[in-house]
């Protein structure tokens, strides 16, 4: 009656499967952030195409997203930035004079720095003319700082 039981129970939990497929390689990386199960070469996959976009219906589907933060201008009113939308580049302009070190910092989406400079005056200009269209972050350090978004057109 033991044994009979004990391999019933053993059927049943090996009957349980996730997803699996026939792929080259894969694996699983662990880090500070997290856990992320990866395969590559994936054979087993189904698109399906319509009006609305393509679909990839198959073993394991990627999944990103970019969370960005931005702070409101109107917090700092002691800075102002125009034009924006920009097409050759924006004036930033401080209502008191900025802190020794303070500098600028133009960011593109991908968090990556494009243009920096220390703010030495109460109105500088800043180019964007040599920079493709997109939106961009204008960050300020110092002891106030501030991040306001950039429009390139």
């Amino acid at each position: 009656m033991r044994s009979l039981l004990l391999t019933a129970v053993f059927l049943c939990v090996s009957a349980l499967w996730a997803q699996q497929g026939v792929v080259p390689s894969g694996g699983e990386a662990t880090g500070g952030g997290g856990t992320l199960s990866y395969s590559l070469g994936q054979v087993g996959y189904t698109a399906v195409q319509g009006p609305g976009g393509t679909s990839a219906a198959g073993v394991q589907q990627p999944y990103e997203y970019l969370v960005l933060t931005v702070e409101d201008a109107a917090l700092d009113p002691a800075v102002n930035v125009a034009p924006n939308p920009a097409v050759e580049g924006v004036q930033l302009t401080f209502e008191t004079i900025p802190d020794p070190g303070a500098q600028y910092l133009v960011l593109d989406a991908a968090g990556q720095v494009v243009r920096t400079a220390s703010i030495t005056a109460t109105t500088m200009h800043i180019p964007l003319g040599d920079l493709p269209p997109a939106l961009y972050l204008l960050r300020i350090t110092g002891s106030s700082p501030s991040t306001f978004q950039l429009i390139k057109q």
